[in-house]
């Protein structure tokens, strides 16, 4: 079964890339370094997980939480670390314009915080929307309007195949459009195929009210939008649930994130088997009233959606292929893959067990879910894919923001 997987992964390379993408809010400098037991001592250190790190020795109580729960965490940083690593573009936003380009879509990104520094690691493909007489889409580097720069620090356990994100504030950042553009909104609902958004995390200040602004605004989108979830501790969570999500069509996670959601909403997830996952989306679905949500974990994806949500299943599987091997690609060569580079590399890329996909269909007695990864339940089409796993990857940071936008774009063409 596992060739024949394999088959619907290549097949999905056919899939040519030409929608219009719109991405927001988040997009800044990662600095990524791998986790050296050398330099970095944790063994008289309690694992500890905390909401903001002040100093190495939080910094190392953190470290140790992730690496004994193998968990990704974003934590907040509050005092200036003495490391550095390799500096990329970082932020949702930034990660999935420069992704979303290099497969052949137009890719459009709006930040409100856009410094010369940042400009520079975005691709020269990428549009920005300027507001001159008309809302106008020009090259990147015609839209800085800032010399402050957002830098996170970004620490990947690989042996865990976890990370541990240190996320530095920009003061003043509010994940929504300013007001001149903010009035040509409306017009995007024809001109762009579908929006991705994220950074709502990242709010400064008085963020409730922040969030409830963004609101008003997603409010006039009538264009598909997905949100790519960061969770940021439950009483953020709570509001973004509250105010942002319910304005999303779709909306991407990965198991931690889900874990984070579920527990805001009393779900107990548990070990997060498939079966697990669908109670605890269809919770989700049921609370804000999205469409479609993906979630990716190291076993398998799972996309639960109404049976309403437009696009047919075997496309939402073919999307969710698309980007599970882009995913792996980028792992594979440690960076963003172009649409060429994205390919299987069959000595370091196998297919992971079929054991969710077997336990799923025995319990809800399904016929063929484990050759399709297609079934209707309920009120919902299920559809869940085992995933291709790298034994050597090269980067794991971005993984999820590859597979969660290359899913909700492929889908569509």
């Amino acid at each position: 079964m596992k060739k024949e997987w394999l088959e619907k992964y290549r097949e999905s390379l056919k899939t040519e890339h030409n929608s219009t993408v719109l991405t927001g809010f988040n997009a800044h400098i990662d600095s990524s370094l791998k986790f050296d037991s050398s330099r970095i001592n944790l063994e008289k250190v309690e694992s500890e997980l905390l909401n903001k790190v002040s100093s190495e020795e939080d910094l190392k109580k953190v470290l140790k939480y992730c690496k004994e729960n193998k968990s990704n965490q974003e934590v907040q940083l509050d005092f200036n670390p003495e490391i550095s690593g390799h500096e990329q573009l970082g932020g949702q936003a930034g990660i999935i314009a420069n992704f979303q380009s290099r497969i052949g879509n137009k890719s459009i990104i709006y930040t409100p915080f856009l410094s010369e520094k940042v400009s520079n690691l975005v691709d020269e493909e990428v549009f920005y929307p300027v507001i001159e007489d008309n809302l106008k889409l020009k090259r990147v580097k015609q839209g800085i309007n800032t010399d402050r720069t957002k830098k996170n620090y970004i620490i990947e356990l690989e042996e865990e195949s976890c990370r541990l994100i240190l996320s530095d504030s920009l003061r003043g950042f509010g994940p929504y459009f300013r007001k001149s553009l903010e009035e040509k909104l409306e017009k995007t609902n024809h001109e762009i195929d579908r929006i991705i958004l994220s950074g709502f995390h990242d709010a400064e200040g008085n963020v409730e009210s922040k969030l409830m602004k963004s609101e008003k605004q997603l409010e006039k989108i009538e264009t598909d939008k997905h949100l790519e979830f960061v969770s940021k501790g439950e009483e953020v969570d709570q509001m973004m649930l509250e105010h942002i999500a319910p304005q999303f069509t779709s909306i991407g996670m990965d198991e931690q994130e889900l874990r984070n959601i579920s527990e805001t909403l009393g779900v107990d997830l548990g070990d997060a088997t498939l079966g697990h996952v669908y109670n605890a989306v269809k919770k989700i679905i049921e609370e804000t009233g999205v469409e479609r949500i993906h979630v990716h974990t190291y076993n398998f994806q799972c996309v639960v959606a109404k049976k309403s949500y437009e696009v047919d299943a075997k496309d939402i599987r073919r999307g969710m292929l698309f980007g599970g091997l882009a995913g792996v690609s980028m792992a594979e060569q440690g960076e963003l893959p172009s649409k060429d580079q994205i390919k299987i590399n069959s000595e370091k890329m196998h297919i992971n067990r079929l054991d969710e996909l077997e336990d799923f269909q025995n319990y809800f007695e399904l016929e063929n879910f484990v050759e399709t990864g297609i079934a209707e339940l309920e009120e919902y089409k299920v559809v869940a894919t085992p995933t291709i796993i790298h034994e050597e990857p090269k980067r794991l940071v971005g993984m999820g923001d590859v597979i969660s936008s290359g899913s909700f774009m492929t889908e569509i063409n």
